[in-house]
């Protein structure tokens, strides 16, 4: 009862990337709840670790507009989630590869004009660019 929602959380995540016996598929919903911002990119670095070593696959949903660029695109694939107007749900992939993601290239990406600054990652998710 002394311990934080922030501090199970971790430990929890801690239990399942270190498990004797992997499981094949981990649901972690919005890692950065209840868990210092400093902390982020170590929670990432686990996830990272775990699947590098094993054979878990881990699905993360994160409202964060910093935690999808703590991966690498080697190690993830990220989606969109959406609504359509007739309330159907759907899945886009938000293709790693295109400039828009690349923190060098997101002014030419987002610039047809070459006046707009540039924008990191973060910023774009915020501002709803991916909706």
């Amino acid at each position: 009862s002394a311990l934080s929602e922030g501090t199970l959380r971790i430990l929890a995540l801690i239990g399942i990337t270190n498990s004797p016996i992997a499981a094949s598929v981990v649901g972690y919903e919005e890692p950065e709840n209840g868990v210092h911002p400093a902390r982020l990119s170590w929670i990432a670095t686990l996830f990272q670790e775990a699947s590098r070593n094993g054979t878990t696959q881990f699905i993360i949903n994160t409202h964060s507009a910093q935690f999808p660029g703590m991966f690498s695109r080697d190690e993830s694939l990220a989606l969109r989630c959406y609504k359509n107007n007739g309330g159907v749900t759907g899945f886009d992939i938000i293709d790693r590869a295109l400039p828009m993601l690349e923190e060098l290239d997101i002014k030419a990406a987002l610039d047809e004009n070459q006046q707009i600054a540039a924008s990191p990652l973060a910023t774009r998710i915020q501002r709803g660019d991916f909706l």
